[in-house]
């Protein structure tokens, strides 16, 4: 693997760790919660599991869908090439 590769590893063993103690939909909601806010940090996501922050509604699920193809920096989308371990050829 290339040092991209192991940059989170550690991060996701810690996440499927808490998934024992916090069940996966409580993870999967945090993640969903952690994308939105942009913040990927352990320390964020063991809080919002530990005040179960993840139960409250989103902004975009109050105020409505995002489009994400806006061109105006709020996308979370990325490229396809982004996960791609070699070039394409």
């Amino acid at each position: 693997m290339e040092e991209h590769a192991y940059r989170n590893l550690r991060k996701v063993q810690g996440i499927f760790s808490l998934a024992g103690k916090y069940g996966t939909e409580a993870i999967d909601l945090t993640c969903k919660r952690c994308l939105f806010y942009d913040d990927y940090r352990m320390t964020t996501i063991k809080r919002i599991l530990d005040k179960q922050l993840y139960n409250l509604p989103l902004p975009e699920e109050i105020a409505g869908p995002v489009n994400v193809n806006a061109g105006d920096g709020t996308s979370f989308v990325r490229p396809a090439e982004y996960f791609m371990h070699e070039e394409i050829r």
